[in-house]
């Protein structure tokens, strides 16, 4: 089995943010931008909706447009059709977009080694398999890569398993955590 990273990774470090808000690293987010890096931001939802309580991809790219300028913001999720989707990441991984907000979409595909930054709205909606997955993209060249966990979650446990990952980069103490904490699901039922 493979527990190493690849040579010449540098891994990344994870913060756990205990607010649903880029406030607090605004100023880090435009250090990294200024030092000519790019940032993915990732959302739960496309759009805002009143029975899925979440940051959505169109309202944060709205919100974050002229926040970041002069920055070339732009977004991304699953209701692009693959070529507007190749289109988008060509352009990020050319560094013609710095800042990419996007669903989950990325989780796997182009390899943007100049992308250093990952910031998850809403973590506490993502499993943890998924969350370290996201953050493995943004430690894909030379350069250590940074992962801000965002949530407005107050339960105990909640942030118990998110700060799991903020203690490890091992991908599979992290899936047998996430598996004690979540249980294996019923594959045949409805949980």
């Amino acid at each position: 089995s493979i527990v190493t990273m690849p040579k010449d990774r540098k891994g990344w470090k994870t913060y756990l943010i205990k607010k649903n808000s880029l406030v607090d690293i605004l100023d880090d987010i435009k250090k990294t931008l200024n030092q000519g890096r790019q940032i993915y931001i990732i959302a739960a939802a496309i759009d805002k909706s009143d029975n899925y309580k979440a940051k959505d991809v169109n309202g944060l790219y709205n919100a974050l447009k002229d926040e970041l300028k002069p920055f070339n913001v732009y977004l991304m999720h699953g209701k692009l059709d693959s070529q507007e989707k190749d289109t988008v990441m060509t352009k990020f991984n050319n560094n013609e977009i710095q800042v990419l907000i996007s669903t989950t979409v990325v989780e796997v595909g182009v390899n943007v080694k100049n992308a250093t930054t990952m910031i998850v709205y809403d973590a506490d909606k993502f499993g943890l398999a998924q969350l370290h997955q996201l953050r493995g993209r943004v430690q894909r060249g030379s350069f250590e890569g940074t992962c801000y966990l965002l949530t407005d979650s107050k339960d105990e446990t909640v942030l118990n398993r998110l700060n799991v990952l903020v203690n490890s980069n091992d991908g599979f103490e992290i899936s047998y955590k996430d598996l004690k904490l979540r249980g294996p699901g019923d594959i045949l039922g409805t949980r």
